[in-house]
């Protein structure tokens, strides 16, 4: 096995405003020193990221620095991608979700770290949204596929089949989702 450099590409999108001189409300970071841990438990747990940055600007962890909030009615959530990989490969994304909390760590100076826990689909789980509905029966995997572009994700149908008789689906876009793969079985 050949040792390759290994890569953590991070990407930030900023709910709300934009990252300064760039007008742009995403910012790709690439190069600098990072530390990621991704937990995953079981098939309906959320995965969180722990994640440490060395190097980046004050200005720009002032920007992204966010304590608890979850009034989503006012504004959306930042959130980050993190990408992984080697210099041989290439880098995948290994974690998207929403940024719980994050903050600038100046507990051991000149090493000023950004450190941020994330959630995945936090935003989707917790904005409530209308409830859906249809008469009659209906191919699971149509409503399915309505929910992930409420989500922004794209749906594969790999094989669902599956006909739900009238549902009625109440919540967030999330517990929709759960919902309809329980009743559906897939």
């Amino acid at each position: 096995m050949a040792f390759a450099k290994r890569i953590i590409d991070v990407q930030f999108q900023l709910g709300q405003g934009d990252f300064g001189e760039a007008g742009m409300n995403t910012v790709d970071l690439k190069g600098l020193r990072c530390s990621a841990q991704i937990e995953k438990s079981g098939i309906y747990g959320q995965a969180v990221l722990d994640l440490r940055i060395w190097g980046m600007s004050l200005s720009m962890m002032n920007q992204l620095t966010v304590l608890n909030r979850f009034n989503f009615a006012e504004q959306r959530p930042n959130s980050v991608v993190v990408m992984a990989g080697d210099e041989i490969s290439g880098t995948s994304v290994v974690f998207g979700g929403t940024i719980l909390e994050a903050w600038a760590d100046g507990r051991d100076p000149p090493d000023i770290v950004f450190h941020l826990t994330a959630v995945s689909a936090l935003y989707e789980t917790l904005k409530a949204v209308p409830p859906i509905s249809y008469r009659g029966s209906v191919d699971a995997a149509l409503v399915i596929s309505g929910i992930a572009t409420q989500m922004g994700y794209q749906f594969q149908n790999y094989g669902v089949t599956a006909q739900i008789d009238n549902p009625y689906y109440p919540s967030s876009l999330r517990a929709q989702l759960e919902a309809v793969c329980e009743e559906a079985y897939c």
